[in-house]
Formats: structure tokens, C-alpha cells, sequence
């Protein structure tokens, strides 16, 4: 039986801007659950059948442990029934622990990266903070993927 997993990943610590992407797994599963939407796939699937969506809720951040370490060890228990992970909510830096728990289930993992994650080099960040940000210009070195495969075209980026 296909089935899809789903985890909720809801932490934006790392929102430079605006909170509330910490909001999205709770609001994304109503609309995915409202009788405005099928649950039908494009391929005629019907993941409204009992187990066929599996939700693995939503990771509990607590300032006890590091969240990074918490989403790692989250995605990877979700991952371990081998069904493809859909993961929730979040702002963008969750990429960063997501992706390193996929590349041990995945070592030959290619990346497809916007050309702007490559090259805004520009925005001032350093450390830590810049590496897991949209605006890392070597996911190469904290990834270590076989691949980048660049997509897309570089805007406004000297």
C-alpha cells in the first residue's frame, strides 16, 4: 500500500523578519483535511483510506535541547518506514537539519538548489546563523551532498 508521511516541524527561531511560520503544520493540516480539497492524488491514490497518510504530529521544542538535534532525530524516525516524508511548517532553516538527516538515509543524495541559495553572498550574515539561513553560500560544506545541482537564474546578484 503507498503511504506518505508527514512531520511537523514548527520553529522559527531563525525568522529574521516575522514570526508565524511556527504556525504552518497546524494550518496546513486543516486545509489538507477540509472537505474543500480531495484527498485523491493526481496518480489516483486515495490517501483518506486509513493509514495511508501517516501523521507523525508535530516535534516538541523545549529549551532544553537543541532543536537541530530534535529535527535530525525526528525526521529520521519518520523516514524509517522507508515511505516519502512531508515535512511541515517551519521557516527556513529547518532545511538544513531536515536535509542532513535524509543525506544518512541517502548518501548519494543530489541537491536541487535555487541559484539565489548559492549566491546572495551579500546579506551580511556570518557564522552559524548564515550557514543554516536561505542565504548560505556553501551548502556543499555543512551537506555534503554527491551533488548541487544549481536551477534556476541568479537575481540581482553581482
Amino acid at each position: 500500500m503507498v503511504k506518505i508521511s508527514l512531520l511537523g516541524i514548527p520553529h522559527d527561531d531563525n525568522s529574521s523578519f516575522m514570526k508565524g511560520a511556527s504556525e504552518a503544520p497546524a494550518l496546513i493540516r486543516r486545509e489538507l483535511h477540509s472537505d474543500a480539497y480531495s484527498m485523491w492524488s493526481e496518480t489516483g491514490i486515495d490517501f483518506s483510506v486509513a493509514r495511508r497518510l501517516v501523521d507523525h504530529g508535530d516535534i516538541q521544542f523545549d529549551s532544553a535541547t537543541d532543536p537541530w538535534d530534535l529535527i535530525e532525530r525526528n525526521v529520521e524516525r519518520a523516514m524509517e518506514s522507508g515511505d516519502p516524508l512531508i515535512c511541515l511548517g517551519g521557516d527556513h532553516a529547518i532545511t538544513h537539519a531536515i536535509m542532513r538527516a535524509v543525506r544518512r538515509r541517502h548518501p548519494k543524495l543530489t541537491i536541487g538548489v535555487s541559484t539565489n541559495f548559492l549566491a546572495d553572498a551579500s546579506s551580511g550574515s556570518s557564522g552559524l546563523a548564515a550557514t543554516l539561513s536561505q542565504c548560505s553560500t556553501k551548502p556543499s560544506v555543512i551537506l555534503r551532498p554527491n551533488r548541487i545541482v544549481p536551477t534556476g537564474a541568479v537575481n540581482g546578484v553581482a
